[in-house]
């Protein structure tokens, strides 16, 4: 999305229900940008505000509107880490470990991110479903 004199923009998806999205900021067009993925839960109905700054820590990532609870930085932690390092290890009790303990932090994050966002009953329900069953 191109962004404006000001560095802001805007962009309007049509949904007929449910979505993950995902968007990908770059400070730059250059081959050295720094840049950063964020999940998105889009509904239709909400009407989001994300802002971003890269000279901030963390990217200073605020979304505020209609469906941010579905959307906030906590979200991100909750795609936890990926278990590729046990990729062709043939020895299975370092995998089931990883997975008993990744899915306790799951769960405990996603457990923090409900407490403090209040997110809809479809994200809940869907987030079970999907994330719980992978690594």
């Amino acid at each position: 999305m191109p962004l404006n004199s000001n560095g802001t923009g805007s962009y309007r998806f049509s949904l007929n229900g449910p979505q993950w999205a995902y968007l990908r900021c770059q400070n730059s067009d250059a081959d050295t940008a720094k840049f950063f993925d964020y999940v998105l839960y889009l509904s239709p109905g909400d009407d989001l505000n994300f802002k971003a700054d890269f000279k901030i820590k963390d990217n200073g990532i605020v979304v505020t509107g209609k469906g941010s609870n579905n959307n906030q930085p906590l979200l991100s932690i909750l795609e936890g880490e990926s278990g590729r390092q046990f990729y062709g290890d043939t020895l299975p009790n370092r995998i089931i470990a990883f997975a008993n303990k990744h899915q306790a932090e799951l769960r405990s994050a996603f457990d923090k991110y409900t407490g403090t966002y209040k997110p809809s009953a479809d994200f809940i329900k869907k987030k079970n479903r999907t994330f719980f069953m992978t690594l």
